[in-house]
């Protein structure tokens, strides 16, 4: 029996395969028949593939890597691709790692983030729709803005833009919830702290939180603040909270519970969240022990307390005003986007700011 040359068969090989192409090393290999989709849905490009197509030869003609295509695709497997199939060949929009928020549901979660349950599920291939947890960690690709809310204006003269209603929690009782609308930040900030707290204290009674913002802010009765979504009044832990709650009461230096109001504080102030904490004099030794005993620097201990420099001086994020020995008022940071959010800190150092 006759044999053909072996370079006849390799060349019929060839050509029945397709044509070649060389790969970033000068090898040869099957150029990918793979067309062009169009965006999908979410804003994406995609490629189908077609009769013959590899992930390799794929991911060859768009100039990328096997692993970056299958970082795209979540859940697809390499070696098995078929006719037909759109493959995502980059990201939609940009990258957030959500930490699912109480109270929330993948179908509100779409909604903010303005993409598919398809696609959340195609993002996070074990997300389980029905059974999603309060911290679970979700990958979401959005063009939505960084922040959809606006703190305009000051907090005792501005207003809020698409507020954000603080959610139910197991760490705090909300007295009002039509005053307790803050920014987005402000509410992911109040509930991140809680989650913390509830972490290190499993058993610590609930807080009382009073206001915050109404949804659209502006003036608030019984306040000077409260206008623009970043203030709130929260109760102190104290050593006796009865029925589990820790009401609006009048603490002092031997009845606050140092430890856990510190917990609370040293979450926004290690994240660099807030403007100010009003809370009354006489209770910020107490709370500058137990940063001391948590290992605060000594920078860090002068930038955040105003103690023990007395209550007239005018540094410390944590300063006295009258009036706050039976709760705190907690006021955050304008969020980088909020280009009319407006602080009052350069109005510290005097008695021209208005907490309540």
């Amino acid at each position: 029996m006759n044999r053909l040359p072996f370079t006849i068969v390799v060349a019929a090989l060839l050509l029945l395969a397709g044509p070649l192409r060389a790969d970033k090393r000068g090898e040869l290999s099957l150029e990918s028949k793979a067309k062009p989709a169009g965006p999908s849905a979410g804003g994406a490009p995609t490629v189908t593939v077609t009769r013959g197509d590899t992930l390799g030869a794929i991911a060859m003609k768009l100039d990328t890597s096997i692993e970056q295509l299958v970082s795209w695709n979540p859940g697809l497997d390499p070696d098995r691709i078929r006719i037909g199939q759109k493959l995502l060949t980059g990201a939609v929009g940009r990258h957030v790692e959500h930490g699912v928020q109480p109270g929330e549901t993948v179908s509100s979660i779409v909604r903010r983030f303005e993409v598919s349950i398809r696609e959340l599920k195609r993002w996070n291939p074990r997300l389980r729709p029905d059974h999603i947890r309060i911290g679970q960690k979700l990958t979401v690709y959005t063009n939505v803005p960084l922040s959809r809310s606006k703190s305009i204006g000051s907090p005792s003269r501005g207003h809020l833009i698409k507020g954000q209603r603080l959610p139910k929690h197991h760490g705090y009782v909300i007295r009002r919830p039509g005053s307790a609308w803050g920014t987005e930040e402000t509410v992911h900030h109040i509930v991140g702290a809680f989650e913390a707290l509830k972490r290190k204290f499993p058993q610590a009674p609930k807080l009382r939180v009073h206001d915050l913002s109404y949804k659209g802010g502006g003036r608030m009765f019984g306040h000077r603040s409260h206008q623009s979504g970043r203030d709130a009044d929260i109760s102190y832990f104290q050593r006796s909270c009865n029925g589990g709650v820790c009401p609006f009461r009048s603490a002092g230096p031997g009845t606050i519970d140092a430890r856990r109001n510190w917990t609370l504080l040293s979450h926004w102030l290690q994240d660099e969240v807030l403007e100010a904490v009003f809370i009354d004099y006489k209770l910020q030794k107490a709370l500058y022990r137990e940063a001391k005993r948590g290992g605060a620097t000594r920078a860090q201990l002068k930038r955040w307390f105003q103690y023990p420099r007395g209550r007239s001086d005018g540094g410390g994020i944590i300063r006295h005003f009258p009036k706050h020995a039976d709760h705190m008022h907690v006021r955050f940071a304008c969020h980088g986007s909020d280009e009319e959010c407006k602080s009052l800190r350069p109005l510290l150092s005097g008695h021209h700011h208005a907490a309540r």
